[in-house]
């Protein structure tokens, strides 16, 4: 019976016939065999992720490090003209070295006709509310102090362009002949800080004291300001400054206007009126053009020597155009800029609102 069964096997192994047994002997193993295939699959997956992650890994390692030398290449370059700046600068000094010693004394012995003659200049200047609280102090300085700090500005070698025909020179952080950051540093730390933000503050005391108020309701009695970002500025041709509103934490801005004799006086700066209020609650520079607020310039501040425009920061758009065809190419405009920033306290209060 046992050999019949064994030729029948045979004969369906023979005719392509399988016995139940066999068929699922061979499911089972070719389910096994896919199993094992699923693993394989599974893990050569993994492993693919891992070597995807690796990958993405060195490449954000590698834009790090390629940011980071740029950025290093650009420090060294900073550092390298930094030092050549100063070397030239002691160089310059070498040729004046016996006027050095004795120019801080003269500055100092000057002192107090210059914050007499500030007063007197203050006095007269009225601030007018148009379009938005404003003064133009005329004669800012006596004559000679204000030639002196004409002859000091720095010569071409030391400005700092930043695109755009516009250059700076930072009066506390920027290299200069020793004549020239003694003086400079002197018209910032003595005039401005000392003579000219208490009675700026007395000046628009009252003004003042409504916006905190009104805006942020802090108690104007208790701001205090300190002056800050005393710097140098160059204009050239093609310069344009679109109108705007400075940073809020700022209370004051003051423009020194530098003409030289022979500069023109149309090239001074625009007060802009808008057609609707202006935000209290913002931040950084403030375009109002950009969020749908119209603006006239209604007013066209002259460039001339010696005087200084001074506005309440976040009431005034203003603007300047070195743009037009009848610009000279060969055209500089210097000015002087200073900010009267408010204390700690009060500009986190303001940021809370």
């Amino acid at each position: 019976m046992s050999q019949q069964r064994s030729l029948f096997a045979r004969l369906w192994g023979r005719l392509g016939i399988a016995t139940a047994r066999d068929a699922a002997t061979r499911a089972e193993r070719f389910s096994k065999h896919l199993d094992r295939h699923e693993k394989r699959t599974e893990r050569i997956n993994e492993i693919l992720d891992q070597h995807e992650k690796h990958a993405s890994t060195i490449a954000d390692t590698a834009a790090d490090l390629t940011a980071s030398v740029a950025k290093l290449q650009q420090a060294i370059a900073a550092a390298g003209n930094q030092a050549r700046l100063l070397a030239l600068a002691r160089k310059q000094d070498l040729a004046s070295l016996d006027t050095v010693p004795r120019l801080a004394a003269e500055l100092e012995q000057d002192r107090g006709a210059v914050e007499a003659h500030i007063e007197g200049a203050i006095a007269r200047a009225v601030v007018s509310a148009d379009p938005f609280p404003h003064i133009l102090i005329d004669q800012l300085l006596p004559p000679a102090f204000y030639n002196r700090i004409l002859e000091a500005l720095p010569t071409a070698d030391y400005w700092r362009s930043s695109g755009h025909s516009r250059d700076y020179w930072e009066i506390n952080t920027d290299v200069g002949p020793w004549q020239t950051e003694v003086i400079w540093r002197f018209v910032d730390q003595r005039v401005v800080d000392q003579m000219l933000r208490p009675r700026l503050v007395e000046t628009f005391r009252h003004r003042l004291a409504d916006y905190w108020r009104d805006g942020f309701g802090v108690d104007g009695a208790c701001v205090s300001y300190h002056t800050d970002e005393g710097r140098l500025q160059l204009r050239r041709k093609g310069y344009l400054l679109r109108p705007h509103l400075d940073p809020p934490h700022a209370a004051l801005t003051g423009l020194f206007y530098l003409a030289r004799p022979g500069d023109d006086p149309r090239y001074g700066t625009g007060l802009y009126k808008a057609s609707s209020p202006l935000p209290v609650k913002r931040n950084g520079i403030y375009y109002p053009e950009d969020h749908g607020i119209a603006l006239e310039n209604v007013v066209a501040v002259p460039f001339r020597a010696n005087t200084l425009l001074v506005w309440m920061t976040s009431l005034g758009p203003h603007g300047a155009d070195l743009t037009a065809p009848d610009v000279p190419k060969s055209l500089e405009r210097y000015t002087y800029q200073f900010q009267l920033v408010v204390d700690h306290n009060t500009r986190r209060r303001i940021k809370a609102k």
